[in-house]
């Protein structure tokens, strides 16, 4: 029992979080810059996610650095955050394909 009060418990103080900003926040009042910079949050997270992963790939890290390439080009083209992750994933999954 103390288990699923527990459970309940961070369940609902990670949904008011998540939701008192999102009901709060009116992002058309925020000066320019403050928008412009909240715009690139995903992709700083996803080059938080990718970098240690690439480096640490044993034994291969070619693919690990060809997967952060891949995913640095379609940001670069303007790929939007799903894009960039099924475009890399897509080659990653035919590289693996065809060598292994």
């Amino acid at each position: 029992m103390n288990m699923l009060l527990l459970i309940i418990g961070m369940g609902v103080i990670t949904y008011v979080t998540r939701v008192v900003p999102f009901f709060s926040l009116n992002i058309e009042r925020l000066p320019l810059p403050i928008q412009q910079a909240l715009q690139l949050i995903p992709y700083a997270a996803l080059g938080a996610m990718l970098l240690p992963g690439a480096l640490r790939s044993p034994p291969d890290t070619w693919f690990g650095l060809l997967g952060l390439c891949t995913a640095f080009l379609i940001a670069f083209l303007g790929g939007k955050f799903i894009a960039i992750i099924c475009g890399t994933v897509g080659l990653l999954s035919l590289a693996a394909f065809f060598i292994y």
